[in-house]
């Protein structure tokens, strides 16, 4: 069997930054500071640094959220320095209903020898459970509007420094203009209270990593095509191919122009080898989408494997003529039919 292409789709890359907190072994050792005096300074300067450029990210999303946010119905799972991406995954996905708890998901994110947690892990894991795993655009309006829409979001913040990290995974809950904080399902706390500005700084030394956790078939509020697809190739990737077909099937309806969401839902059906059943996908997309070869190509595959050679060729030549940048792949399909054929 063939793998059918994905057209304009990117390989899935890694979510969120380089440096976490599981490349180290532990808790690093800060370097010597110099005298007090001296010292003082240097603190100094990496906090103003780290406040550097929050003050408008601040304003503007105070003047946007006048009311209060706050989710509810959202577990909590107590860890220990270590079980923080554990316990915030176990968190998120309770909300969405999965019995599962952090020994649940310890053996599939937690690393020993790096004593945490990656992020690709973490949304490779929720992925694994039928998820749609997204990660948010790095801003605190994009996070403040999950809250809004009554999700809660995933965060890595560094509660230490830049040059000392101390890399953590908290859940955020809640969001009080009043009082200038957000509330976080974070360690043995369950109501984390702490100020905006103090959680922007920790969390800005991740580059605002954030993540939803949907169930498929829903979008986040503020979502981008690109990456929208890129997490339900993670779904598919994961072996959930009905969970990718409906978040597919969502993608259609938010962008009805997009050739990748009608290719990516008759995909999931090839990959369960339903061959009818993708062919007829194909071709709907065909006739959507005319002058797209993927489209073409991937139809001649799922024909092909009924046993319509015919009609498969046919499909795979069109592909040719319209030409791209897989057109070296559409003729070794081409050679793979003409061995079908017991002409090679």
């Amino acid at each position: 069997m063939s793998i059918p292409l994905r057209g304009r789709h990117r390989t899935a890359r890694a979510d969120g930054v380089a440096g976490i907190r599981p490349q180290h072994s532990g808790p690093a050792s800060p370097a010597p500071l110099p005298r007090a005096a001296a010292g003082a300074v240097l603190v100094l300067a990496v906090w103003l640094a780290g406040c550097a450029g929050i003050g408008p990210e601040l304003r503007e999303a105070q003047e946007r959220w006048e009311q209060p946010l706050a989710v509810g119905d959202v577990p909590f799972h107590p860890d220990d320095a270590y079980y923080c991406g554990p316990a915030a995954l176990a968190t998120v996905l309770g909300w969405d209903g999965a019995d599962l708890t952090p020994d649940d998901l310890a053996p599939h994110i937690y690393a020993p020898d790096r004593h945490g947690s990656l992020q690709t892990e973490v949304a490779a894991a929720a992925r694994m459970h039928g998820r749609l795993a997204y990660t948010l655009d790095p801003s605190l309006d994009s996070l403040l509007a999950e809250l809004a829409a009554g999700r809660p979001v995933l965060v890595l913040q560094n509660l230490g420094l830049s040059w000392a990290p101390s890399w953590h995974y908290a859940v955020v809950v809640g969001y009080s203009p009043a009082e200038g904080d957000v509330t976080l399902r974070s360690g043995d706390r369950r109501e984390h209270r702490t100020r905006l500005s103090v959680f922007m700084r920790t969390w800005r030394r991740s580059d605002q990593w954030a993540l939803v956790v949907l169930p498929p078939g829903e979008l986040p509020v503020a979502v981008d095509a690109g990456r929208y697809s890129r997490a339900v190739v993670g779904l598919e990737r994961a072996g959930r191919q009905t969970a990718a077909r409906e978040a597919w099937r969502a993608g259609q309806q938010r962008w009805p122009d997009d050739a990748t969401q009608v290719l990516g839902e008759a995909n999931t059906y090839y990959r369960e080898e339903r061959w009818a059943e993708a062919a007829e996908a194909y071709r709907r997309g065909v006739t959507r989408f005319p002058e797209h070869p993927v489209m073409h190509h991937n139809l001649g595959l799922a024909l092909l494997e009924t046993g319509d050679t015919a009609q498969a060729r046919a499909a795979i030549e069109t592909a040719v003529e319209l030409g791209g940048p897989f057109v070296p792949q559409f003729h070794a399909t081409l050679q793979r039919l003409d061995c079908t054929n017991n002409r090679c």
